[in-house]
């Protein structure tokens, strides 16, 4: 029983490798043009380009489209510690906006 499996093991290795290298051949032939077409249809920098046009498209309605309005409110640089606590109106630094 031991050697028959000694003797089967190389020659299935020896069959799943030639298995293995003969498989990309069933794929057929890749024209020239076919690859061309595969590589623009694959091609990020492509694909990127389109997209931009795409948000330009949809940039370019909303051009003449008003931004909306925004309202901000804030102070700046207002005392919450020491002797000048909570008083704005007693320095010189706190900047309404």
């Amino acid at each position: 029983m031991r050697t028959s499996l000694r003797r089967r093991a190389p020659r299935a290795l020896v069959w799943l490798a030639l298995a293995s290298v003969s498989m990309p051949a069933i794929a057929g032939p890749l024209t020239f043009d076919a690859a061309l077409q595969k590589a623009a249809a694959d091609a990020p920098s492509i694909k990127a380009k389109s997209l931009g046009a795409d948000a330009m498209r949809s940039a370019r309605s909303a051009a003449g489209q008003l931004p909306d309005p925004k309202l901000a409110l804030g102070i700046d640089s207002f005392p919450i510690s020491g002797p000048l606590a909570f008083a704005p109106q007693r320095d010189n630094f706190t900047w309404a906006r």
